[in-house]
């Protein structure tokens, strides 16, 4: 007859052994999710990059982002009235997108249009990578690569050189984030 520490000892062991398939398991989804997400980065870059660079500018307001962060870079503060509006002119107003503003006011004083069209190709990019990542983790890869694609397509008249592109890729990675607490809860 054998002890009952015995018994627990060989239950440990089939737990952990249990435990140890499961995490490779895990860890050879976030491999792939991670493969994914480096095809979908690079996939987006370059059709972003090459293919639609001009119509990332394809918007009445680009030059509005700029030209307010050039004026916060002169004036070294942020702008309380509307500086270059014909129909609001010295009234009110506050630069929500402030930040991204300088940014893109930064980038355009470096390097012009081509750098301002590289860091809205290198995000439109990132966003495809963690919608890829996330749905590599929860699908098939191919079904999660196509659905990427599919929604990078329905999204990207949404790809322009404004501020709020870089919104976009927070809001993608505050979806997975909400979606990933939510998996974890249930």
């Amino acid at each position: 007859m054998r002890e009952p520490s015995a018994d627990i000892i060989i239950l440990v062991h089939r737990l952990f052994a249990q435990v140890t398939s499961l995490n490779k398991e895990f860890l050879r989804r976030q491999y792939v999710a991670l493969a994914a997400a480096c095809v979908a980065f690079t996939f987006a870059y370059l059709i972003t990059a090459t293919l639609v660079r001009n119509e990332l500018l394809n918007d009445p307001d680009t030059f509005w982002p700029v030209g307010i962060g050039n004026w916060i870079l002169q004036n070294r503060r942020l702008a309380n009235v509307a500086p270059f509006s014909y129909t609001a002119f010295g009234k009110p107003w506050f630069a929500g997108d402030w930040l991204s503003d300088l940014a893109l006011a930064v980038l355009y004083k470096a390097g012009q249009w081509r750098a301002v069209t590289e860091i809205v190709a290198v995000t439109c990019a990132l966003i495809s990578g963690v919608l890829s990542f996330y749905l590599a983790m929860k699908l098939r890869l191919s079904v999660a690569l196509g659905l990427t694609a599919i929604i990078v397509a329905l999204i990207s008249p949404h790809f322009l050189a404004r501020p709020v592109i870089f919104s976009y890729l927070l809001l993608s990675i505050w979806m997975v984030l909400i979606l990933e607490i939510e998996d974890q809860a249930e």
